[in-house]
C-alpha cells in the first residue's frame, strides 16, 4: 500500500462537508481520490466501493437500502459505476438537509454521463483532484501565487536546476509512479 500524502484539497473537502449535503471528488484514475477520501478526518464515516461486485449489485438492486448508513457520512467510491444511485441520493438529502451526508468519488464526471438525468444542483459541491503537485510531494504549503506576486522566485530547494525541473516534469505527479524508486524519482527518471 502506498504511503498517504497530505493533499492540499483536504481542507477544502472538510470545509465543504460543513456546507453541502453531497461532495463529488473527481479526478483521473490513480490520482489519489480513494486514498484521500479514506484518510480525511470527517467524523464517523462508512466506506463503500462500487468496484466491489457485491456492493455494486446491492446498489443496483436496492439503491435506497444501499444508502442507509449509521455514520455521519457515507463515502461511495467509483460512483460512476452505478449512476442510477443519484436519484436515490437526491431523495435522501431532500428528506434530510444535514450537510456532509455523502462523499462520492469517481474518475468520470458522473453528472456528465449520458445516462444521468439528475443534476443535484444546490445540493452538491464538485471538487477536482489532480495528480500530486511538487509542493504536495515535498510537503510544502501551497504558496506559489503568493510568492510569485511578491517576486520571490527562489523556492529554497537547493536541488532546483534545469535538469531537476525537466526530470520532475517528466515524472509527473501520480502517487504510484513517484513511489517506484528512492528519492521520489520514479523509474527511469534518473532522480535520486
Amino acid at each position: 500500500m502506498l504511503p498517504f500524502r497530505q493533499r492540499w484539497q483536504s481542507g477544502t473537502i472538510r470545509t465543504l462537508a460543513n456546507e453541502r449535503r453531497i461532495l463529488l471528488l473527481t479526478g483521473s484514475r490513480q490520482c489519489g481520490k480513494t486514498t484521500l477520501s479514506k484518510n480525511l478526518d470527517l467524523g464517523k464515516v462508512e466506506y463503500r466501493t462500487l468496484d466491489n461486485k457485491t456492493q455494486r449489485e446491492a446498489a443496483v438492486l436496492d439503491p435506497h437500502s444501499f444508502l442507509i448508513h449509521r455514520g455521519d457520512m457515507l463515502i461511495i467510491d467509483e460512483v460512476q459505476r452505478v449512476p442510477s444511485l443519484l436519484p436515490a441520493i437526491k431523495q435522501v438529502v431532500d428528506e434530510d438537509s444535514r450537510s456532509g451526508q455523502f462523499l462520492l468519488t469517481g474518475s468520470a464526471h458522473v453528472q456528465a454521463l449520458p445516462s444521468v438525468q439528475e443534476s443535484l444542483a444546490g445540493r452538491i459541491a464538485n471538487i477536482r483532484l489532480r495528480p500530486l503537485s511538487e509542493g504536495e510531494i515535498r510537503e510544502a504549503a501551497p504558496r506559489f501565487l503568493e510568492r510569485a506576486f511578491a517576486g520571490e522566485f527562489n523556492n529554497g530547494w537547493a536541488d532546483c536546476n534545469r535538469d531537476r525541473i525537466l526530470a520532475t516534469a517528466l515524472r509527473g505527479g501520480f502517487p504510484e509512479v513517484i513511489d517506484l524508486a528512492p528519492g521520489h524519482g520514479g523509474a527511469g527518471t534518473g532522480i535520486m
